[in-house]
């Protein structure tokens, strides 16, 4: 619970460099209870360079949220977290394929043309080999407390 707490307040101090939403830990730390998620990060003496977030159920492990704090450091920084991220993602597959997981998921694919940064991250994953693979992810409320909850979060 405690790497839970360390990750979503390094994600936290990421997201606004991206643009993307805050987390909620309380979201984390249903899924930590679960045993459905998986935290790992690169670090050296200094700092963490890189998290990842996965959603492991059964032979199935989903990246669902990375983060770094390279943006607006230096050059060789930057080149650091690059080499970190890389060598994270070779880590992880290790882990998982030692842990009887089949499915590696990157977390997603750009599908589209104009967005050069997430193109790039494409590139980056094409790097690892693999194939592209459609799948849907959906949460379904089928309690009327879920769904009430979903109101509720809609409102606020």
């Amino acid at each position: 619970r405690e790497a839970v707490g360390e990750f979503v307040e390094y994600y936290n101090e990421f997201a606004p460099s991206k643009g993307v939403p805050l987390l909620e830990r309380t979201h984390f730390d249903s899924l930590c209870a679960s045993g459905a998620l998986v935290l790992s990060r690169i670090r050296n003496a200094e700092h963490t360079l890189v998290w990842h977030a996965y959603l492991h159920v059964k032979s199935c492990a989903v990246l669902t949220h990375s983060a770094s704090l390279y943006r607006g450091r230096d050059k060789d920084f930057q080149n650091l977290a690059g080499r970190a991220n890389r060598l994270h993602h070779f880590k992880d597959m290790l882990f998982f394929k030692g842990n009887a997981c089949s499915l590696y998921d990157f977390g997603g694919w750009y599908a589209g043309t104009e967005d050069q940064d997430r193109l790039m991250i494409n590139r980056f994953k094409e790097e690892f080999g693999g194939q592209k693979v459609l799948q849907y992810n959906a949460v379904l409320n089928r309690t009327w407390r879920a769904k009430l909850l979903k109101s509720i979060r809609r409102l606020v």
